[in-house]
């Protein structure tokens, strides 16, 4: 077993190496509010010196509240690996910009006592720098009705978000920092059955409990400007993160990375490469029983060269990652990276296929982020997608309607899935399984497959001018696992609807529609151990309802820079649970006002 020192020994060597070519990764900077709405995300090897802001609450929880303000299309209808330059784009601006403000005022009250506020101070672009603030806070002190007993319970959350961001242009370059911090809170206040007015005083502590976790990020970064003549385009710099539960655990990140862009001749050469040491502690290490933390090194250098000619690009190249871990054996992959387009005809239609793979790592920060009601000490094994294939065609139908459709497949080994325990409170439990038998863990822990994923996707959008726009997308997914029987809480099927619309000059409005499909969510139940009538564990399956989730709102312009918003979300009142047990709030109204300055 290798130790801490060494570990870390060998990411300060490799660090050294790395840091002579790099400082920090930095995120871009808009003052334009707006909705980013990417058909097609190409591949960017330098970062856009534009400013960033997006000022729309977002929260994957039992809620969330959108207040959307200016639209922003990239009307480029596929995703692939290449640097293109995007058939056309479209931008619709329903709302005065601010570009030339300093920043804007935000306030809302919702149903459900949900107070969001929010703050944006960006210094102008003077010659030389930027200077920003941005601060977010949603919460929510409302109660829902679990759909398994109708039990009324409170149902909390909280989120605030903190952004401050500064950049330095030289002649050649741009030197960025940025430092973020994330807070959210919520509840263990999901069950799946019958609350027992015990369930407390039997282990359960995390029942009716508090989950806060935060995160601080800061990154320091020089890349060369868009303008720069030089062929060697870079992006490099470093970053450091610290992630903390109020559970116990902490995650620290340190890291790097270097990106190169550089003409060959008739060849474009691209390097992306990255270097991150993670610590994480108070966790059940699932490769040492007797540690309590984890400790890994991930490298990655991912080659490739691009080659293109008047109606085609191919793009090849390598992705590998170098995983060094104290409780395991060292790893290391290697993955084809290929990306093929060809353009029968130009503007109207592309065609496109692929091959790719890489190593997730399911960081503990990552998992957290994907479900805050996890169990607090998990620790994830990494998803490796052996093999990632695609193909599809995109194009434009009109000047204002662009489209897409693809398929994919991928295969994935130690796939994670979400799933439920219970354990008898009587010796011999029954099945089918008795009420007030059994106590229900309401974190959730995992079970791992390997996956064949299906993937089938289209999409289309359509705008005109600056008065109205509509995007949809759909997805279909088929799960092929080696040994379980169902891919929990994975849908067959998923869609989103976005519409805006300019009513007046002074009157916008928006409706958006998100659709997931029939999902499974798995309950476990431990048999006890002095009984041999069932094998441990009973897998039970339950049935989640479809989801289908309509929002919907407007916006007025007042004199002053003063404008009035208001929004319904959850318009059908629908009283779904995201994850077992966790029944989401239902319909929820807002209203509030906002003045750029």
């Amino acid at each position: 077993m290798k130790h801490r020192n060494i570990s870390l020994s060998i990411f300060l060597t490799l660090a050294t190496g790395l840091g002579s070519t790099a400082a920090a990764l930095a995120q871009k900077q808009d003052t334009t509010i707006n909705k980013q709405v990417e058909v097609v995300k190409a591949y960017r090897p330098s970062v856009s010196d534009a400013y960033k802001i997006s000022p729309m609450p977002e929260i994957d929880d039992t809620t969330r509240f959108t207040p959307q303000f200016d639209y922003h299309i990239d009307a480029e209808p596929i995703m692939t690996g290449f640097k293109t330059v995007p058939v056309s784009a479209a931008t619709i601006n329903l709302h005065e910009s601010t570009e030339n403000g300093y920043g804007y005022l935000k306030l809302g009250l919702g149903t459900y006592n949900t107070p969001y506020g929010e703050f944006f101070f960006n210094q102008p672009k003077g010659k030389n720098s930027i200077f920003g603030v941005h601060y977010r806070h949603l919460s929510s002190a409302g109660s829902v009705k679990l759909n398994s007993t109708g039990k009324k319970v409170d149902a909390p959350y909280s989120h605030n978000n903190l952004e401050v961001f500064g950049k330095y242009f030289f002649r050649k370059s741009v030197f960025s920092v940025n430092l973020n911090y994330d807070r959210n809170v919520v509840k263990f206040y999901g069950y799946p059955d019958s609350i027992p007015a015990y369930v407390k005083n039997n282990g359960y502590r995390y029942f009716n409990d508090k989950q806060r976790l935060q995160n601080w990020r800061v990154n320091v970064g020089l890349k060369s400007s868009e303008n720069s003549r030089s062929e060697l385009q870079y992006n490099a710099g470093l970053h450091y993160s610290n992630f903390n539960a109020k559970t116990g655990q902490t995650e620290n990140n340190a890291g790097m990375i270097a990106e190169f862009d550089n003409d060959f001749g008739n060849l474009h050469g691209l390097l992306q490469s990255s270097l991150d040491y993670y610590s994480t502690d108070s966790i059940d290490n699932f490769d040492n029983p007797l540690s309590n933390k984890r400790n890994s090194i991930w490298f990655k250098l991912n080659p490739s060269v691009l080659l293109s000619g008047d109606a085609w690009k191919i793009r090849a190249g390598l992705n590998t990652w170098s995983v060094s871990d104290d409780d395991r054996n060292a790893i290391f992959k290697v993955y084809p990276k290929l990306d093929l387009e060809l353009t029968p005809v130009e503007n109207i239609m592309t065609l496109y296929a692929g091959a790719d793979g890489y190593l997730q790592n399911n960081n503990y920060s990552a998992i957290a982020k994907e479900n805050p009601w996890a169990n607090p000490r998990h620790d994830i094994r990494n998803t490796d997608y052996k093999y990632i294939v695609f193909g599809g065609f995109k194009g434009k139908i009109s000047p204002q309607i662009s489209y897409k459709a693809g398929v994919k497949y991928s295969k994935a080994h130690n796939m994670h899935f979400f799933v439920s325990n219970a354990v008898p409170r009587v010796l011999n439990p029954m099945y089918p399984i008795s009420t007030n038998e059994w106590l229900y863990q309401n974190d959730f822990d995992v079970e791992y497959d390997n996956a064949g994923i299906l993937n089938l996707n289209a999409e289309i959008s359509y705008f005109s001018g600056s008065d109205y726009y509509l995007q949809i997308k759909a997805n279909y997914y088929n799960y092929s696992l080696d040994s379980l029987d169902v891919a929990s809480y994975k849908p067959n099927f998923d869609a989103t609807v976005s519409s805006g619309v300019r009513f007046t000059q002074r009157l916008t409005g928006f409706i958006d529609v998100n659709i997931t499909g029939n999902r499974k969510a798995v309950v476990l139940y431990q048999n006890d151990p002095l009984s041999s009538a069932r094998p441990s564990p009973y897998r039970d399956i339950v049935s989640l309802d479809p989801i289908v989730n309509m929002n919907i709102g407007a916006e007025y312009e007042l004199p002053y820079h003063l404008k009035l918003f208001s929004h319904l979300d959850n318009v059908f009142n629908q009283h779904y649970d995201r994850w077992l047990g966790y029944t989401s709030q239902g319909m929820r109204f807002m209203i509030g006002a906002s003045w750029s300055f």
